[in-house]
């Protein structure tokens, strides 16, 4: 089926799945499109039909109602086309990605973060664990626990530790916190 259907969307029971991922295999090949906002029109396409789509709870009522309730994540090619994942965001449209609604919502993924990603594995291996722990919270993908015990919580900075560098840097909090309290700190 084609995701710019929206039988073949219904037929695949989207309205129940976990997370619907719009993978873009032609946004990845050198020279696939001669214009660069048409090499993810695919993904985005198929990500703005199922947000307008409905579906029909008579049968059962599992899943969701409106299909801007399913959770997406879309696959980009082309970075500035993820102004056109969302038309009611007030995102700049010459934004770059990681400023944008989507990306921030964790509905859109360009390639180059995860050649960025794959990189710094490769260039340091302890990256990896760092990212499984913060992606399994502390646990394996076995489901044990690690020597080491991850959880994130969002702090405010009027709060201790954070209080005392009101009038400094970001890079000086993130050290000293690091170095002292053993806490590592996620600027969003």
């Amino acid at each position: 089926g084609s995701a710019l259907e929206k039988e073949d969307l219904c037929l695949a029971s989207v309205n129940t799945c976990s997370m619907c991922v719009f993978l873009n295999a032609s946004s990845h090949k050198e020279g696939s499109s001669s214009d660069i906002y048409l090499s993810d029109k695919e993904c985005v396409l198929g990500t703005l039909t199922l947000k307008t789509m409905t579906f029909d709870q008579r049968s059962d009522n599992r899943g969701v109602v409106r299909g801007i309730d399913v959770p997406v994540l879309t696959d980009l090619g082309n970075d500035t086309n993820v102004q056109f994942l969302d038309q009611d965001d007030e995102d700049e449209p010459n934004a770059l990605l990681y400023e944008t609604d989507a990306f921030a919502f964790g509905s859109a993924i360009s390639s180059s973060i995860l050649d960025s990603v794959v990189s710094s594995i490769y260039a340091d291996k302890k990256t990896m664990t760092l990212l499984g722990m913060l992606l399994n919270f502390g646990g394996d993908s076995r489901g044990s626990s690690l020597d080491l015990y991850c959880r994130i919580v969002q702090k405010p900075l009027t709060e201790p530790p954070f209080n005392r560098f009101r009038s400094k840097s970001y890079g000086d909090m993130f050290v000293s916190v690091l170095q002292t309290d053993g806490l590592l700190c996620l600027g969003l």
